[in-house]
């Protein structure tokens, strides 16, 4: 698959929450200093892979089960390390879960178990540039146990604005 397709497709996963809610966006400051590692990676082959939770209570007789939830886990190649990390160097393929997949899986049980129709509040970085020249990206992330998420659905940006980011990064 072409490398810049992967990488739309990507940024379009790591966005996927913004067309099923209300959105706040949040600028990059606030990108950095929420996150605890910031890698440049580029996509891992294949560069994602869907996780899929089963919904249906325990004990609940089949036959009308609710449908599972899912979602998209990134995968990337990490080049370069823009914070320190004991736990990822360059060369590891990590796996990076969306932002928000805890609290999308929280409205889907209560659609389909309890018939509430939830309205999603997400917040959501908007990345500056398309993955249409550049595969690479600098991703922002958080530990979630000893797997990775997002900080935002959308934390990733162009390799151009590292100089941004590492000034970012250097504030106290």
């Amino acid at each position: 698959m072409n490398s810049r397709l992967v990488l739309l497709f990507t940024l379009l996963f790591s966005l996927e929450a913004s067309t099923s809610g209300r959105q706040t966006e949040v600028p990059l400051a606030t990108v950095v200093a929420a996150s605890s590692l910031v890698v440049l990676a580029r996509p891992a082959s294949p560069p994602f892979r869907t996780v899929t939770v089963d919904i249906t209570p325990k004990g609940k007789a089949s036959g009308a089960e609710p449908p599972p939830f899912e979602y998209r886990v990134q995968r990337w190649v990490v080049e370069e390390l823009l914070t320190p990390s004991g736990e990822v160097k360059p060369g590891d393929t990590i796996e990076v879960s969306p932002a928000d997949w805890q609290y999308r899986l929280t409205i889907h049980r209560k659609l389909h178990l309890e018939g509430v129709n939830k309205i999603g509040l997400y917040e959501v970085y908007r990345p500056s540039s398309s993955p249409q020249d550049e595969p690479r990206r600098i991703l922002f992330l958080e530990a979630e146990g000893r797997a990775w998420r997002f900080t935002y659905a959308g934390a990733l940006e162009a390799p151009s604005r590292r100089a941004e980011v590492q000034k970012l990064l250097s504030k106290p």
